[in-house]
């Protein structure tokens, strides 16, 4: 539990957003898998993959693999998969197209894609982003379809198959005659895989105390507790306990002023305790991500002299010489700053009800924005 926010209506995996969890991943799947652990890529649906010259990447399809439906994954799969991009703006990955000239099949399992501009970093993230999708299926869809549709009934080529959904849940099954159990030797213990939908953070550490539970992704209050106690083993065996999975942003209606202004926006940078965050709202449960938002295992990509330069870190003093040097002032003597046209500032802050670590988090934000002048509530 804890991946779903309602329930399940949507298994089309090229909107990515909005599907029911295991649509990608254990019912579609990318042509190589990545371990940001260890910083490796592992052939998957691809047996190979290289660049042969600096604008031209050569990509081998794995030979044996068939859909769920029986039916041959080739390259023609792939090439399509691809190129819906190219044919349809809404499809996610269409800006691919602003820099990828042309996906050239070379043979049943092989192709050459030819790019005007190799973004070789982006590149690799579509590599195990990206699902495949079965062209022989997906080819006769209109667009409305394929970018909007719900694609009941799946027929992917991964390790379990669509059984059946609640409002409430998802519910998958071992597909027995996955690919990869010939081909690598691999089959899934699980004989289904149950996502359960839970209104809260605890609905879902109750079900976890009455053992209803195998495997949780939600924040569960009291977790060093929990672990001294012996109901649940976690990744780690102290703080923080889980593996970072991804980052928590603050988002900002940049449409709104004074949110369309990039000085307000550092200068809220500077009011959030991010420390307190951590060692309060989430009880350490989480770690502390640095300006740039990547997650600790790709820190060695990162330029600390560009993050000590253009970087921010929690101090209210900061934040308040940047509101001032940019004109926000205390205009009627209320406690909060006026925008330097002098309208009013009265900003709100919301996140989904039940999700205790992250009610608890925006309090926190506010308290440091108000405390520098800005009137969030």
């Amino acid at each position: 539990t804890g991946t779903m926010w309602g329930p399940p209506g949507s298994w089309n995996p090229i909107t990515p957003w909005a599907v029911a969890t295991g649509t990608r991943g254990l019912c579609y799947e990318s042509l190589f898998l990545y371990d940001p652990l260890t910083d490796e890529y592992t052939p998957w649906l691809a047996e190979s993959g290289e660049w042969v010259s600096s604008n031209v990447y050569e990509l081998k399809v794995r030979k044996g693999i068939r859909w769920s439906d029986g039916v041959m994954f080739t390259a023609d799969d792939v090439k399509f998969t691809f190129e819906l991009g190219k044919n349809y703006e809404g499809v996610f990955y269409s800006t691919m197209w602003k820099w990828l000239t042309d996906v050239e099949k070379v043979n049943d399992y092989t192709l050459k894609f030819h790019f005007s501009e190799a973004l070789y970093q982006e590149w690799g993230n579509v590599m195990y982003t990206m699902m495949m999708v079965p062209d022989h299926i997906w080819k006769d869809r209109t667009e409305e379809e394929i970018t909007a549709g719900a694609n009941e009934n799946p027929i992917g080529s991964g390790a379990y198959l669509y059984e059946s959904h609640g409002a409430d849940r998802m519910v998958w099954v071992r597909n027995d005659k996955w690919w990869a159990t010939e081909l690598l030797g691999l089959k899934p213990a699980p004989k289904r895989i149950v996502d359960l939908i839970n209104a809260s953070n605890n609905v879902s550490l109750g079900m976890v105390l009455k053992g209803e539970l195998d495997l949780s992704n939600n924040f569960l209050p009291g977790v060093a507790d929990l672990v001294n106690w012996g109901y649940v083993t976690t990744y780690y065996p102290e703080a923080p306990y889980m593996l970072s999975a991804n980052t928590a942003f603050l988002f900002m209606n940049l449409t709104k002023k004074p949110m369309d202004d990039p000085t307000f926006r550092r200068a809220v940078s500077f009011a959030i305790n991010v420390n307190q965050i951590v060692n309060v709202a989430y009880a350490n449960l989480v770690e502390a991500t640095d300006p740039t938002g990547l997650l600790p295992t790709w820190s060695k990509y990162v330029d600390q002299d560009v993050v000590e330069k253009l970087g921010f870190s929690y101090d209210p003093e900061q934040a308040k010489a940047i509101l001032a040097d940019a004109g926000y002032k205390d205009v009627d003597g209320d406690g909060f700053v006026e925008a330097p046209d002098g309208s009013k500032i009265d900003l709100s802050i919301i996140v989904p009800f039940g999700w205790t670590d992250w009610m608890e988090s925006i309090k926190i934000i506010a308290r440091g924005c108000q405390a520098v002048g800005i009137n969030l509530q």
